[in-house]
């Protein structure tokens, strides 16, 4: 293979793998492929793309007949605007010429290897979230007991993702020990609001920016993207529901 076509094949796999990025971690079909279109236009590449929720489906023209073409599977996962911000911040690169072929390449394979927050990182932050209740209506002992049950969902959660657990029964399990925590706290004196605590408790499982990329594909014409989103959506919502609802039913 020549030199030219070797940095075809490059530019191509820089080109997929800026859209796998970006889609795992759940940014906007739009975003996604506006993103490989740049980086073509940059590299001088003519492609074709076709993006859905969970998939990616390029072809790269050569100049007398077809150069390339890929079916990358993407399979729906959680959102991570840190990575999508950097697979930007790559792209741009790329746009002012400051990042050649080999050099973007080994940018996106960092990113890609890089780790998610430490885990104690991700259970604070389910514990910040939680504690959010105040602004529900809660008051401030709500908050801090839902505080403590943020972090001990965290925790949960945290295992549950370890054992590779299906996201329907982490939020039915999840939201169903929260609950029962809540309710166990609430009779033992602490708190004031029982309904204040479950729902500050739930809210770090609330898929909130899913739902709105959701809604932001269908106001760009991606309506498959957007039902395909629009439905995990609504199953994590009803998971909450299931775990929270059957345990109230039996302990209230």
């Amino acid at each position: 293979m020549d030199t030219n076509e070797n940095k075809k094949d490059k530019v191509f796999n820089v080109i997929v793998l800026a859209g796998e990025l970006l889609l795992s971690n759940g940014a906007e079909i739009f975003r996604v492929e506006d993103t490989m279109e740049r980086i073509a236009k940059a590299y001088g590449l003519d492609i074709d793309t076709f993006v859905i929720a969970n998939g990616i489906f390029v072809t790269a023209q050569g100049n007398k007949s077809l150069h390339q073409f890929k079916i990358k599977h993407i399979p729906t996962g959680t959102t991570n605007l840190e990575k999508i911000e950097l697979v930007n911040q790559i792209s741009r690169q790329i746009e002012q010429k400051t990042y050649n072929v080999d050099k973007a390449l080994d940018k996106l394979l960092e990113l890609k290897n890089k780790k998610m927050y430490p885990s104690k990182v991700q259970i604070a932050a389910y514990g910040l979230g939680s504690s959010f209740c105040y602004f529900l209506g809660g008051s401030v002992t709500d908050s801090i007991v839902s505080l403590f049950l943020g972090i001990i969902l965290g925790i949960t959660m945290t295992l549950f993702m370890k054992s590779y657990v299906t996201k329907a029964i982490q939020n039915i399990m999840g939201s169903a020990i929260v609950t029962i925590l809540a309710i166990s706290a609430y009779n033992l004196g602490l708190g004031d609001n029982i309904d204040k605590m479950i729902i500050g408790s739930i809210i770090p499982l609330v898929p909130g920016v899913a739902f709105t990329n959701a809604v932001r594909d269908f106001i760009e014409n991606d309506y498959i993207s957007g039902a395909v989103r629009m439905l995990d959506s609504v199953l994590v919502a009803f998971s909450i529901a299931i775990g929270v609802g059957v345990i109230w039913s039996i302990m209230r």
